[in-house]
């Protein structure tokens, strides 16, 4: 039945014993588990730590095929591989001492222009999105494409980060958020 269905999606053996299966297979093998049970909430603790790049893809392929096909399916993924995170997440929650630090969608995150600062000049302005501190380094992710954005730019003292920083700039914020 779905058991059955999800053994084929998944391509596990059937003939071979789980102590002799790869990590990523029994990863895929959990997922499968809980699947079929129809599960609507996945609660997934470091998926794919441990894994080669090409079982980390796959596990990746493997929940954001899951939750195409099943829409009301909600996978909380947590994790401290940014790139698992990047890859997977519609929204970011960071947790510290028990209490949400931060709730954003990913593609706002993606979107907005991520600036650092050594200075704590106050910026007021509703184009700021987050703005958060780690050490003496104070951030801004701001809405892209606004003033805003151009005219930090333009301040010495502000350097517009990449993409690949903005994860880590802002798990690292929360332990000590403005």
């Amino acid at each position: 039945m779905r058991a059955a269905e999800l053994v084929d999606m998944f391509e596990l053996p059937t003939e071979s014993r789980v102590g002799s299966l790869s990590k990523g297979t029994k990863v895929k093998l959990g997922l499968v588990t809980a699947l079929a049970h129809e599960a609507r909430l996945l609660l997934l603790d470091e998926p794919t730590a441990g894994l080669d790049p090409t079982a980390r893809s796959n596990v990746q392929d493997t929940v954001r095929s899951l939750v195409i096909q099943q829409p009301s399916l909600c996978v909380v993924w947590s994790s401290h591989l940014f790139d698992d995170i990047n890859q997977t997440a519609t929204d970011v929650l960071v947790l510290r001492r028990g209490h949400l630090a931060v709730n954003v969608r990913s593609e706002t995150l993606r979107s907005g222009a991520l600036c650092r600062t050594d200075t704590a000049e106050p910026v007021s302005s509703a184009d700021v999105i987050l703005r958060w501190r780690y050490g003496s380094t104070h951030w801004l992710l701001v809405r892209h494409g606004t003033e805003l954005a151009a005219d930090l730019r333009t301040r010495p003292s502000y350097h517009e980060e990449g993409a690949a920083h903005r994860l880590a700039a802002l798990y690292h914020g929360t332990e000590c958020r403005e």
